[in-house]
């Protein structure tokens, strides 16, 4: 074992030298980015790299061996990580802070929201990151090359990266929300996850769904409907965010 962790460590660090002294500004995100995520989740760091690692690749060779579009990958990759990942790793946003004793000096800061949001973008950045990897992927493995990727069905792409950005948009809003109203991860933990699986007919909306001839304003139905569910979405991140945003003014709340 000593053996192995010396052997990674001599591959390790020489790369990390070399991308401090090439890129400093990649190599200062990407560590504040792994401090952030430890700090959140602690010693259980490996086993959520480990669940959404199992993740990526089951939607990763679902697409290589049995042709799964943009349609899978959302579901895997978005919805899912969000449920299994995202809501445990930013269920201590808050919690943290009030272990610590130190929730005091974090609503004293300029910029209560601006904290709290800088700190859960650790989390959103990561799954964002392999979200964009594999919808990117599926394309063009659906495309078959890049000249059809960029002519064909983009517009199933954009909806994908829209709903997408969304879902990681209200996935911190609806975790902030529950962490200025409950004084335990536990309990943040449980509201968010139930908020969002109210929210799923909205949430697991396919990007590319069954286009019927049905029209409607001289718009197909299915594209209005998608709209619909979309705006519902967005009414549902506005709502969450200004709340957590008025409650964070009020930092008497948070601290009795």
């Amino acid at each position: 074992m000593s053996f192995v962790s010396y052997d990674l460590t001599q591959w390790v660090r020489p790369i990390g030298r070399f991308v401090e002294r090439k890129m400093p500004g990649v190599f200062t995100f990407v560590r504040r980015l792994l401090l952030d995520l430890r700090l959140l989740v602690g010693g259980k760091l490996l086993l959520f790299a480990a669940v959404n690692v199992l993740v990526v690749f089951d939607a990763f060779f679902q697409v290589m061996m049995e042709g799964g579009g943009i349609n899978l990958v959302y579901h895997r990759v978005v919805i899912v990580p969000a449920l299994l990942v995202g809501v445990p790793a930013l269920s201590s946003i808050v919690a943290l802070e009030r272990r610590a004793g130190s929730l005091d000096l974090a609503l004293a800061v300029p910029s209560t929201v601006r904290f709290f949001s800088r700190r859960a973008s650790s989390v959103i950045v990561v799954l964002g990151v392999q979200a964009l990897a594999l919808l990117l992927f599926a394309h063009f493995e659906r495309a078959h090359g890049l000249v059809a990727a960029l002519t064909t069905d983009l517009e199933v792409l954009v909806r994908a990266l829209v709903q997408t950005a969304t879902v990681l948009l209200l996935l911190p809003a609806v975790v902030l929300f529950w962490s200025v109203r409950t004084r335990g991860a536990g309990a943040v933990m449980v509201g968010s996850a139930g908020t969002l699986l109210v929210l799923m007919p909205w949430l697991s909306r396919s990007p590319d769904p069954a286009r019927g001839i049905e029209t409607l304003l001289a718009l197909p139905v299915w594209l209005l409907s998608w709209f619909l569910d979309l705006s519902i979405l967005l009414v549902a991140l506005a709502v969450f965010s200004l709340y957590a945003r008025e409650r964070l003014r009020r930092p008497e709340r948070l601290l009795t």
